[in-house]
């Protein structure tokens, strides 16, 4: 198996800087309730935040979408060619199939205790 990709693929890249946006904009908007109510900032938030927060919802969410489906993307299509998939987890089903080879027909664990 090859090891884990140093750097993260551009869909999750934009995803952090998604995720960055929004959390800054959050603490923004907190950050201005606690200011002069005449203050720029402040007239500026109350008159576009909510706008600002939505729009920046939806944005996360696309930017989210797309790259969980090009991960799953890069996954499958490196199984269709025999290799492991460069995003540094393993199957799922391991587990699952390793703990198949160890039982009996009765379910009862073979390993000794």
């Amino acid at each position: 198996m090859r090891p884990p990709r140093s750097t993260a693929s551009l869909p999750f890249k934009l995803v952090t800087v998604a995720g960055g946006l929004f959390a800054f904009t959050a603490m923004c908007m907190l950050a201005t309730t606690f200011g002069h109510p005449d203050a720029p900032p402040n007239r500026f938030f109350n008159r576009y935040g909510v706008t600002i927060i939505l729009i920046e919802t939806v944005l996360l969410m696309v930017v989210a979408v797309f790259a969980m489906a090009h991960d799953r993307r890069t996954t499958l299509a490196a199984r269709r060619q025999g290799e492991s998939p460069d995003n540094g987890l393993t199957d799922a089903a391991a587990p699952l199939q390793h703990r198949a080879e160890t039982t009996d027909s009765t379910g009862a664990d073979e390993r000794p205790h």
